[in-house]
């Protein structure tokens, strides 16, 4: 999947400014992908092919010329995790629930600013693109079909085991038998809330930092499959029936996540 033009980050510029700076040259073998302002903002331009859960480091050099002269060659080396496209409204910040299309299509978001509701249907058919607000409108959320919902207890094997969230100084993922009794591992986490995909054998947790997916094909256990950092709070947190998108709520900003390929 390419990406539009996206920032990543800004270099440390020391004394210079973006109107002392007259030019910036960037060099080396992945300096096509990248773009750098003279206030030191740095943008993946794209070019290259890039999927979610395999994390390649490009290395290029940046050149800076003021009025005493070109400066010495900086390296710089980029890591990039994600692939994420992002929707921001003005009251993101009370994002109630989420919901995705069976087709896996359109997000549906509830927007609760008392006394006001709004329900807004996002296309995502393509997220090669910025994120597009289709319709709209007012309408009730509890008609949604959920697949999944963040929550403390989700049953899994036909209501045999659950898996628990228990949230207190060291939050723990647990899953335990009908009895309650623990059957794994406690998972440490930060999370605050958990996702189950439609066939069972993955969780996704949402924390202040990070996207986790966790393997728990075997049921005694849980492992960390993969951690997606970098995307900001995570409050509230939908994934679509065939495991390809995600969807995370948070930090007044919409982020569509393409888990297609995991």
């Amino acid at each position: 999947m390419s990406q539009p033009e996206t920032f990543i980050g800004t270099l440390d510029m020391g004394m210079d400014t973006e109107q002392s700076i007259a030019s910036i040259e960037l060099s080396g073998a992945d300096s096509a992908y990248f773009r750098v302002d003279r206030d030191g903002s740095i943008y993946f331009t794209g070019g290259i092919e890039l999927h979610y859960f395999i994390t390649p480091r490009f290395s290029f050099r940046v050149t800076a010329t003021n009025r005493y002269g070109t400066g010495e060659p900086a390296e710089v080396t980029v890591s990039i995790s994600a692939l994420i496209s992002e929707l921001t409204l003005d009251d993101l910040s009370h994002i109630r629930a989420i919901a995705i299309s069976e087709d896996g299509q359109t997000v549906t978001i509830e927007n609760r600013n008392y006394p006001l509701q709004t329900i807004y249907d996002i296309d995502i058919t393509d997220l090669s693109h910025p994120v597009i607000v289709k319709t709209i409108k007012n309408g009730d959320p509890s008609t949604w079909k959920q697949f999944s919902k963040p929550a403390s207890e989700i049953p899994i094997d036909g209501g045999k085991r659950i898996v628990v969230l228990e949230s207190f100084e060291d939050s723990m993922i647990t899953i335990m038998d009908s009895g309650g009794n623990a059957v794994s591992n406690q998972y440490q986490t930060d999370a605050d809330n958990i996702t189950l995909s439609a066939n069972e054998l993955y969780l996704l947790t949402g924390s202040y930092s990070a996207l986790e997916i966790l393997d728990i094909s075997k049921r005694d256990e849980i492992v960390l499959e993969t951690r997606l950092a970098g995307i900001g709070s995570v409050k509230v947190l939908a994934v679509s029936n065939d495991f390809k998108t995600a969807v995370v709520g948070g930090d007044n900003v919409l982020r569509i996540i393409d888990l297609d390929g995991f």
